[in-house]
């Protein structure tokens, strides 16, 4: 093979790599958080499932905001459990996040660190979409698959 046509080639799977990477989804694992395993009065849980995809400008901000986030939800007093999923390369996130009513789950989204982060990424947000549903106690934790069709289905944009 003849150097430029390795060299075209060496470009051509970089470029491949490159778009691949791209379009892959990682979730990680679901975390349980200080209520699992809690039962509720009413026999069901409350799954609260967000996308958000942040402007190229935020990507500093969403960084700085997520890791608080993703601290304090995995803490808070009513959180059943939280997984999160992003795009390698790409701007796109999602949350899962499951809890034992929605008063605590409101303490968390009034929680200054919260208000903060969507005072400061959502307005230049391209895509915010947010619904919340109810699972029986058997169902945690939820699939992601299904939770995306509810978002998918039920979801508000924002």
């Amino acid at each position: 093979m003849h150097r430029r046509s390795r060299i075209a080639c060496l470009i051509a799977m970089t470029a491949l790599g490159l778009v691949l990477s791209a379009c892959t989804t990682v979730t990680a694992p679901f975390a349980a958080g200080p209520a699992e395993g809690e039962s509720t009065p009413s026999g069901r849980y409350i799954v609260a499932v967000t996308h958000l995809r942040y402007s190229e400008s935020a990507t500093d901000a969403f960084n700085r905001h997520a890791e608080v986030l993703q601290k304090l939800a995995s803490a808070s007093p009513g959180n059943v459990g939280t997984s999160f999923r992003g795009d390698l390369g790409g701007r796109d996130r999602w949350t899962l996040s499951v809890w034992t009513d929605a008063a605590r789950m409101g303490a968390f989204v009034a929680s200054p660190e919260h208000i903060a982060a969507i005072r400061e990424i959502v307005p230049a947000a391209e895509i915010v979409r947010t619904v919340q549903y109810r699972i029986e106690l058997d169902e945690y934790p939820p699939a992601w698959d299904d939770a995306l069709h509810v978002l998918e289905t039920q979801g508000i944009d924002r």
